[in-house]
C-alpha cells in the first residue's frame, strides 16, 4: 500500500543575480535582474508504509533525474 505518491513534479524559482561592488548593491535597489532555477524536474516516486526516503544533493545546484 502506498502512503505516499509523486507524479512528475517540479519546482522552479527565481533568484536575483547580484552585481559586484558599491554601485551594484545600490543599483538593485532600484532594478534586479532574475535568473530562474530548476530545483527539481520530473521526479516521481512512490513511497509506502515503513520506509524512510531522502533526495539529496548539492545546495544551490538543481536536482535532476538522469
Amino acid at each position: 500500500m502506498n502512503v505516499i505518491s509523486v507524479s512528475h513534479l517540479k519546482k522552479y524559482y527565481q533568484v536575483y543575480e547580484k552585481e559586484s561592488g558599491f554601485f551594484g548593491s545600490v543599483k538593485s535597489l532600484f532594478s534586479r535582474k532574475y535568473e530562474t532555477v530548476k530545483a527539481v524536474d520530473d521526479v516521481s516516486f512512490d513511497i509506502r508504509e515503513g520506509e524512510l526516503d531522502g533526495f539529496i544533493g548539492p545546495n544551490e545546484r538543481g536536482k535532476q533525474r538522469h
